[in-house]
């Protein structure tokens, strides 16, 4: 009995073996020099399809800029807009007649915001495509091309990690910067700071800088476009407001629980440190339920661009 057991035991294993041998043949069957010339082109290939990546990020999105418009033009221009299939429509002023009279006036300051917003979104994205195939690349330690590295470069020192030494440090911290908005907590700053689009219509973020003479004045925008990527910037960037990303990135790892701008609210706390009640009147703003919902707006070509 023991006999059959062992003979029974040696069968099993050199059945195995033969199994593991044979799902290895397809490479035996390749020459050394034929696989690591397969690799290479592979690699190359990676290569290609990421170059063509970082050209596309340089690209400004498709679609229909309109300069100036005033307040009936606007609602006549976004009256059938749905949040399922934003338009590739932008204004990139708001009207200097806008004021508020009623609700609906409120939903179409959100209209006018929530396009530029996704469009900041999607430019964001295809970077962020990028960050994480170079940061592939970088783990695994394949050489970067002359392209890959000078876009590397500009990403390091437009989101603000030059001060981290190693190039595995930059990245991680890449990953974590580089990353979406969510619409509701943009549109809470812009309604603040421009109680829905009727003041601070050039700094409808409340951006400021010192000038000249040394005092602390708003940035002033040409471009509502401009406004909404300082804005996205800022809060990618800023060392200050370090807590919303963190908390983004937690979201990140749960696919199935995307990341809403109530999520992040708490950690906007220092974006405007200096105005004492600050944090109360965003949390004002998140108190109308309607705002959350602008989480869920998607461009008609779908959410995959913006999220």
């Amino acid at each position: 009995m023991k006999k059959y057991i062992l003979l029974t035991g040696v069968g099993l294993i050199i059945f195995s073996g033969l199994g593991y041998m044979a799902g290895s043949l397809k490479y035996l069957k390749k020459e050394p020099v034929q696989i690591v010339a397969q690799k290479k082109e592979e690699i190359k290939k990676i290569d290609y399809d990421l170059s063509l990546l970082i050209d596309k990020t340089k690209e400004d999105i498709d679609g229909r800029y309109i300069e100036s418009i005033d307040m009936n033009g606007l609602k006549d221009l976004y009256k059938d807009m749905k949040a399922e299939s934003i338009p590739y429509v932008f204004v990139e002023k708001i009207p200097e007649d806008f004021k508020v009279e009623k609700v609906s006036d409120k939903t179409l300051f959100m209209k006018l915001m929530t396009p530029q917003l996704l469009r900041a979104n999607e430019k964001i994205m295809r970077e962020r495509k990028v960050v994480l195939i170079l940061e592939e690349k970088i783990k695994n330690k394949n050489e970067l091309t002359q392209k890959e590295e000078d876009f590397f470069k500009f990403l390091v020192e437009k989101y603000d990690v030059v001060h981290l030494k190693s190039r595995t440090a930059q990245i991680k911290e890449l990953v974590l910067r580089v990353d979406v908005i969510p619409v509701s907590l943009s549109l809470a700053v812009a309604i603040w700071s421009t109680n829905w689009g009727q003041r601070e219509r050039q700094s409808p973020f409340f951006e400021h800088a010192w000038d000249e003479n040394v005092q602390y004045k708003p940035i002033k925008f040409e471009k509502l476009s401009d406004a909404v990527e300082s804005f996205a910037l800022q809060l990618n960037s800023r060392s200050q407001l370090s807590q919303i990303r963190a908390t983004r990135a937690h979201f990140r790892l749960f696919k199935n629980n995307p990341t809403f701008g109530q999520d992040l609210v708490y950690g906007i706390r220092n974006y405007a440190h200096f105005i004492p009640s600050f944090m109360d009147q965003i949390m004002l703003v998140y108190s109308l339920g309607y705002i959350k919902e602008t989480d869920d707006a998607c461009f008609v070509k779908g959410c995959e661009l913006t999220k």
